[in-house]
């Protein structure tokens, strides 16, 4: 007499582990800001503050870390988003006297 199936899937032996991968959550990136000497503290601490959502003593924070170690990493995001980022920094520095304020982005 042939066993019955009670509803129960079995699985196919070539249907067994066939591409069967977790999807890996994209890469992140930290966006770094590199210390100059010619751009002001206050102005670095605005743009910290603007591009990153900073309160304002996390961004004097940050400037200060960036001031003694000569970097200061800022945020880590996708990498598009980060790019974005580095780029909005250098582009405020620019826009407010032509600062070179660097900044970069870097797998974390």
């Amino acid at each position: 007499m042939p066993e019955k199936d009670h509803g129960k899937a079995r699985p196919r032996a070539d249907m067994q582990e066939i591409g069967r991968t977790r999807p890996q959550p994209p890469r992140r990136y930290r966006v770094v800001v590199f210390d100059d000497e010619e751009t002001p503290s206050e102005l670095v601490a605005c743009i910290l503050g603007a591009v990153f959502r900073l309160h304002g003593s996390k961004a004097v924070e940050l400037t200060h870390e960036m001031a003694r170690r000569g970097v200061a990493a800022c945020g880590v995001y996708p990498h598009g988003v980060a790019e974005s980022k580095a780029i909005e920094v250098m582009d405020a520095a620019r826009a407010a006297g032509g600062f070179d304020l660097r900044a970069d982005v870097e797998p974390v």
